[in-house]
């Protein structure tokens, strides 16, 4: 530890141990499979803390479930493509603009 002081040494070990918590915090984990009672006697345990298990994710814009279904999936789409619409319906039922921009809308 030549160069370095016994204070810095002392902040560099805070900060590794503050980006452990803040992972640890957010870690979550979730089994995909068709049993329903598949992964419920498993316990993730990391450095005395238990990850938090979830029954469904929102990956990159998309919903993965436990069970690998697409329904909520669809649902969310629909749900997504209806709220496009229904804020655009005013502009397209405008006798303002014209044909060619309401398709370009």
């Amino acid at each position: 530890m030549a160069g370095i002081t016994k204070n810095s040494y002392h902040q560099q070990a805070v900060k590794r141990v503050m980006v452990w918590i803040f992972i640890l915090i957010k870690t979550k984990y979730m089994v995909m499979s068709s049993d329903q009672n598949a992964g419920r006697n498993h316990n993730i345990k990391i450095y005395y803390s238990s990850l938090e298990r979830v029954e469904e994710y929102k990956y990159l814009g998309t919903t993965l479930t436990n069970q690998n279904s697409m329904q909520e999936e669809i649902k969310s789409s629909f749900k997504s493509g209806n709220a496009c619409y229904h804020s655009v319906q005013n502009l397209l039922s405008s006798s303002f603009l014209s044909k060619n921009l309401k398709i370009k809308i």
